[in-house]
C-alpha cells in the first residue's frame, strides 16, 4: 500500500507502529543504565534515537494520554539536528565559545538556540512531551541537560530511561496558572521551578520547547500552558513551540491572549516547505519580537 494512502500514517508518520526512530548524523552515542539492583552502564549507539509507542492498536495504548508521536515531534526534532550538525561543522561551534575555557554565556546560548542549535552549555525543558522525542533528541545532540515533562510519564520514563542517556531526565509536570481551580496545581507549578533553578546552577532553562501542545484545548488549558511556561522562563530563555492546524486556528489565538498576560511576547512563522498548517511559534519574556 501507498503510505499516503495509510490512514494509521500522518504526513509519513506510522501511529501504530511500535516504535518511531530517527536517524541523524548529528545524534551522538549515550550511556545508560541498565535495569535493576546490579545495574550496568550501557552504550546507545549514536546516529539514531528510537523510542516506543502504544498506538490504538496495542493493548496498553491509553486513550486521551500521550502515548504515541504526532508529526510535529518528529519534524522539530530533525530541525534541530540539522542547525546543530551545520554549527558542528562550521567555524561557529569554536568562533562563539569564550577563550577562558568556561563556556558560552547564558545570552550566546539562548541566542543559539534561538536558530534551532543545541550546544554542550544547553538546559532545556520540554513541556506535553508524550513519547518523549524532541526532548530525547535534543539531549543526544549534545545538550548538557534535558528534562522531559508530562502529566502522564509512564511511557515517558522508560523511553527517557532506555534511549536519553545520562543528560536526559523525565519528571511530571502538569500545568496550571494562578487562577486553577486546584490551587495545589499552581502551587506544585512553583515548587518544581524552584527545584529545577536549584539543581541547576540556579539558572532557567536556556530553551523551553514542546510540539503539538495545543488541538482543541479550553482557554483554562491554554492559560495554564502559558502561565507555566512563564513561570519556568527568564528574561533570557528561548520558547518554541510546533503546532499543527487541525481546524482549531482559534487555539494560536487563545494561547497568544494568555501568554501576553503572563508576559511573554512572540512569533509565528510557517514551518516546513510543504505544510501551510504548520507553524513555529517562538516566544521570550523580552517582547523583541511582535505577537501576531
Amino acid at each position: 500500500m501507498d503510505p499516503s494512502e495509510d490512514w494509521s500514517r500522518i504526513h509519513n508518520v506510522d501511529q501504530r507502529a511500535r516504535a518511531v526512530i530517527v536517524t541523524h548524523d548529528a545524534i551522538e552515542p549515550a550511556d545508560a543504565a541498565a535495569p535493576g539492583p546490579r545495574a550496568r552502564r550501557t552504550v546507545i549507539d549514536g546516529g539514531r534515537v528510537e523510542v516506543r509507542q502504544r498506538g490504538s492498536g496495542s493493548e496498553a495504548f491509553e486513550a486521551d494520554t500521550s502515548t504515541v508521536v504526532w508529526p510535529m515531534s518528529r519534524a522539530v526534532a530533525e530541525a534541530f539536528c540539522d542547525a546543530t550538525q551545520r554549527w558542528k561543522t562550521s567555524e561557529g561551534a569554536r568562533g562563539t565559545a569564550r577563550d577562558d575555557g568556561r563556556g558560552r554565556t547564558r545570552a550566546e546560548t539562548c541566542a543559539l538556540a534561538k536558530e534551532l542549535v543545541i550546544t554542550p552549555d544547553t538546559r532545556v525543558i520540554e513541556v506535553g512531551a508524550g513519547i518523549g522525542l524532541l526532548g530525547i533528541v535534543l539531549a543526544r545532540i549534545g545538550a548538557k541537560r534535558s528534562t522531559i515533562t508530562d502529566d502522564n510519564v509512564r511511557l515517558l520514563s522508560e523511553n527517557v530511561s532506555a534511549s536519553g542517556g545520562s543528560r536526559a531526565e523525565c519528571k511530571r509536570l502538569r500545568w496550571a496558572s494562578p487562577t486553577s481551580a486546584n490551587a495545589s496545581e499552581w502551587d506544585a507549578v512553583q515548587a518544581f521551578v524552584e527545584t529545577y533553578v536549584r539543581e541547576n546552577d540556579g539558572e532557567r532553562p536556556h530553551l523551553i520547547v514542546g510540539t503539538d501542545v495545543m488541538y482543541s484545548q479550553s482557554r483554562a488549558t491554554c492559560r495554564a500552558l502559558a502561565s507555566t511556561i512563564a513561570a519556568l522562563a527568564d528574561d533570557d530563555t528561548v520558547i518554541i513551540i510546533g503546532f499543527e492546524d487541525r481546524g482549531d486556528w482559534g487555539q494560536v489565538a487563545h494561547f497568544f491572549e494568555h501568554a501576553e498576560t503572563c508576559g511573554l511576547r512572540g512569533e509565528a512563522d510557517p514551518f516546513g516547505e510543504d505544510d501551510d498548517d504548520w507553524l513555529l511559534i517562538r516566544l521570550s519574556k523580552r517582547g523583541d519580537s511582535k505577537s501576531p
